[in-house]
């Protein structure tokens, strides 16, 4: 289980110009709309948790947990469901510790659709002895397979956003439930139980995806960063889709042009207006493989960013680490 990984994505397999993970750093700057209008921000209800399936080939749902504890160790916990829910489809649990001595603990183990259960109504999904439930402000996830087990408890600190659709009838969302949250649990380890004691993240996301050897579609990013105040969440999907949200404790934003682009050593996502920019500088650390196909491999690394938020009335400056996920053509 026991992973110190150094692996990192060929620079000379890179579809585009290559990256380096220890070397990656990622600029923001983009143009945000004034939080809680109709066009920026909307309230998620207790069904946005829940299990969206569709019958498709593309079918691809996440539930995503995590967590920074106090004595410097991240955890990321994941349930996924993939692929045709009604011939082929696999559940598909990820455990991955990066403890504060420098190691790396990653389990990853998969399940045929039948041990799946979900409710279609609220957070409480399940796989043989692992779940997910809910109850507002509060959530909790555990993940086993009987030799490893981790278990987290989340009480939201910020409330919950949702990414208005492009088309209301479009398939597919992306749902942040807890922008920052305390944390408490424990996880279990090579037979020694750890505790848990920090801040964390939760969000849920749905989508028709390009199935790539049997996993998710090209190109692929998702990151969140935890501030002292703000959280920043960016991705980029299929289909040109890059969502970001950056988050305060009474207000969130979203940014209404945004432009990525890697360019040798570092991955740029780039917006401009005339009422608010933000500048966020990444760099990426301790990233481990967690994928490798003939044509693409994922990896999943930590981040620590620093920058700025300008508007007409203020100047804050932006400092915090996260937890990033990435594929990569090769």
């Amino acid at each position: 289980i026991r992973s110190q990984s150094k692996e990192e994505p060929s620079l000379k397999k890179a579809p585009q110009k290559p990256i380096r993970p220890l070397l990656l750093s990622l600029v923001i700057g983009m143009t945000l709309l004034s939080a809680f209008t109709s066009q920026c921000y909307a309230s998620p209800s207790p069904s946005d948790d829940a299990w969206n399936p569709i019958v498709s080939n593309l079918y691809y749902e996440v539930w995503w947990f995590d967590a920074q504890t106090e004595n410097g160790e991240f955890i990321c916990c994941v349930i996924a469901v993939m692929g045709n829910i009604e011939k082929n489809a696999t559940a598909r649990i990820d455990l991955i510790i990066w403890t504060a001595d420098g190691g790396i603990d990653k389990v990853t183990w998969f399940y045929p659709f039948s041990k799946f259960r979900a409710s279609a109504e609220k957070l409480d999904i399940s796989v043989e002895d692992s779940f997910a439930r809910e109850t507002p402000p509060f959530y909790e996830v555990f993940l086993s397979n009987g030799t490893v087990s981790c278990y987290i408890h989340y009480t939201a600190e910020m409330p919950p956003w949702k990414k208005p659709k492009p088309r209301p009838d479009s398939y597919g969302d992306w749902i942040v439930i807890v922008p920052k949250g305390k944390v408490s649990g424990w996880y279990n380890m090579a037979g020694k139980q750890h505790e848990i004691t920090g801040i964390g993240y939760h969000d849920h996301m749905y989508c028709l995806t390009p199935v790539v050897d049997g996993y998710v579609g090209l190109p692929n990013m998702w990151g969140r960063i935890l501030g002292e105040r703000t959280v920043v969440a960016f991705g980029k999907a299929p289909a040109n889709y890059k969502p970001v949200a950056v988050f305060f404790p009474d207000n969130v934003y979203e940014p209404d042009r945004v432009i990525m682009e890697i360019d040798n050593y570092s991955l740029k996502i780039v917006g401009y207006g005339e009422n608010v920019v933000i500048y966020l500088k990444l760099a990426i650390s301790r990233q481990c493989l967690i994928y490798r196909a003939k044509a693409w491999e994922a990896y999943r690394g930590l981040i620590s960013a620093e920058g700025y938020i300008l508007t007409k009335t203020f100047k804050r400056h932006l400092k915090g680490e996260g937890i990033i996920y990435f594929a990569l053509a090769v």
